[in-house]
């Protein structure tokens, strides 16, 4: 088993500092649908220069996409989904299932992983999330 230092970049400054010091993986978010909501987040401009700076370090960016949408704001998440896949994300980390469908249907090339916040618990749920590609 690979291990994988995955470090949080709340911001250009702190994506450059785990770049600096050696992470293999960055997880941040985009200004809507990240639960965090502390850190700056990233512009669409931000977020694919972040995404080519990770990248010429060889470090894979993963963006968060972890809140549970309400219907008003499900309808601005395809452009978010498409962007991320455009400007080179590696992976997703989302905690709801609609997400994770319209992941897989606006973001077909872009890793699905599971967010800790989406509370699994057991072995059934563990295995719905792998069989939807996470």
């Amino acid at each position: 088993m690979n291990m994988e230092l995955l470090a949080p970049a709340g911001d250009f400054e702190r994506l450059e500092a785990a770049l600096a010091f050696g992470a293999d993986a960055v997880y941040l978010a985009a200004k809507e649908f990240g639960m965090r909501a502390g850190p700056a987040n990233f512009s669409p401009e931000e977020l694919a220069a972040a995404v080519q700076a990770a990248h010429r370090k060889g470090t894979r960016v993963h963006m968060t996409c972890n809140t549970l949408p309400r219907v008003d704001e499900l309808d601005r998440l395809p452009d978010l989904l498409r962007y991320a896949q455009q400007v080179g994300v590696d992976a997703l980390i989302v905690a709801d299932l609609g997400v994770m469908k319209l992941a897989q249907k606006y973001a077909p090339d872009v890793e699905l992983h599971v967010s800790t916040q989406a509370g699994v618990v057991n072995h059934e749920t563990a295995r719905v999330f792998y069989e939807m590609g996470a």
